[in-house]
């Protein structure tokens, strides 16, 4: 009986692992689904020296940003970042997620006002900022860009 647990745990955690998208986008996909969605967006590159290249889009209350780096590593130091920060700025958190591995990672956090989530495939992130309201708006883009690893 503990063999058939292990294996079916064992089983279930590929799986898992199996369906967790790490493909990047490319910073033109993330620009055409944006515009699709009816965000704004603008080039942020000469705005962020550390990135190869970087978009800000905005929607309603909604704002996001893209940013594609020389190295997973510069990716991972700056998505560790990130959390830092929000850590820090949202304190009334309701819920609260943090996945984190070689090629994704993934953090998301809600309090009773607003919505925040960064995702990162290889040397790539994806942050989205917005009310609560806005959350399964948000969550849509995300799948639609496939950056939506919970």
């Amino acid at each position: 009986m503990k063999k058939i647990k292990l294996i079916t745990l064992m089983l279930l955690t590929f799986i898992m692992t199996a369906c967790v998208n790490t493909k990047i986008i490319s910073s033109s996909d993330y620009n055409n689904i944006m515009k699709k969605d009816g965000y704004e967006v603008s080039d942020y590159t000469n705005k962020l020296a550390f990135s190869k290249t970087s978009y800000l889009a905005t929607k309603d209350d909604i704002t996001s940003y893209y940013v594609e780096l020389d190295s997973t590593t510069l990716a991972k130091d700056l998505y560790k970042e990130e959390i830092t920060n929000a850590n820090k700025l949202y304190t009334d958190v309701v819920d609260k997620i943090n996945k984190d591995s070689e090629e994704f990672s993934f953090y998301e956090v809600s309090t009773n006002e607003e919505y925040y989530v960064i995702s990162r495939i290889k040397n790539t992130y994806i942050v989205f900022k917005s009310n609560i309201n806005n959350k399964n708006n948000v969550i849509n883009t995300l799948r639609k860009l496939k950056y939506y690893n919970k």
